[in-house]
């Protein structure tokens, strides 16, 4: 690894696979505990459309998925209790209807001559110094609200009920929680890609879950499992030439293993 990264490209996907699996694993600490993995993934999915869409209109690709993702945050964090379909219900259906809208965008324009697989599972290799300063922007945005809000959103994802009683506002707090989800799906699109990312969302803070104590040492550890994913994905592709975002789900799975049989 030492040696690789003497090549600018290399630099540059460590950087960007760092920052993505800090802030895909700061915020899989919430997803976990508020059991939103579903969500997770139906944003996750909701932002191809936006990429599709982006690309017919011949803008950045982050800021269609940006788009994309974060409407379809608010209005799922909206209208979880103003309407008479359940949450997963409401994932569902913008899921279908944006997923068959990014499909037939892609028949048009640009899209059809750029490789869609890319932004579905990802490339870290193929950023560049702008992604990697657009990733860092935003993962320090993303982590210095939850800085700044970590107990309230903490104590509204244990029970939204009692903070509501200790007049915390729960529902803007929900819809700035589902609205982070979605800023950090739309900066690993060029890493992880948009089907992975969802397990990033997920499995970290699943295997913090199985070995922390508190609250702090669940968030810690979710984070080194992140990290320690990332690093160790992206040196074993490298090593035996396999795609970077899938081989660092892979070894966050490989982690999660080892995490439940120590826990047993």
């Amino acid at each position: 690894m030492i040696e690789l990264l003497s090549h600018p490209f290399v630099i540059r996907a460590t950087l960007a696979a760092v920052g993505v699996a800090l802030v895909c694993s700061a915020m899989s600490f919430f997803v976990v505990l508020r059991r939103m993995a579903f969500v997770g993934s139906g944003v996750a999915h909701i932002a191809f459309g936006g990429v599709a869409l982006a690309l017919l209109l011949d803008l950045p690709v982050v800021v269609g998925a940006t788009f994309a993702s974060v409407a379809a945050a608010v209005v799922i964090a909206g209208t979880r209790r103003s309407v008479t379909l359940a949450e997963d219900t409401m994932i569902g259906i913008l899921f279908a209807v944006v997923m068959a809208f990014g499909v037939v965008c892609a028949h048009y324009g640009r899209a059809t001559s750029v490789d869609l697989m890319v932004y579905l599972f990802g490339n870290v290799l193929t950023v560049t110094w702008t992604d990697v300063l657009l990733i860092g922007v935003l993962a320090a945005g993303v982590l210095a609200v939850l800085w700044a809000l970590f107990w309230p959103l903490v104590y509204v994802s244990f029970d939204e009920e009692s903070a509501g009683l200790a007049r915390l506002p729960t529902r803007a707090l929900t819809v700035l929680l589902f609205v982070l989800i979605a800023f950090t799906i739309a900066l690993s699109i060029r890493t992880v890609g948009l089907l992975l990312v969802s397990a990033l969302l997920v499995i970290p803070g699943a295997t913090a879950q199985r070995l922390a104590g508190n609250v702090q040492g669940f968030l810690a550890a979710s984070i080194a499992v992140g990290l320690a994913s990332a690093i160790g994905g992206l040196a074993l592709s490298f090593a035996a030439d396999l795609p970077s975002g899938a081989t660092i789900v892979l070894v966050a799975g490989a982690i999660f293993a080892a995490a439940s049989l120590v826990r047993r």
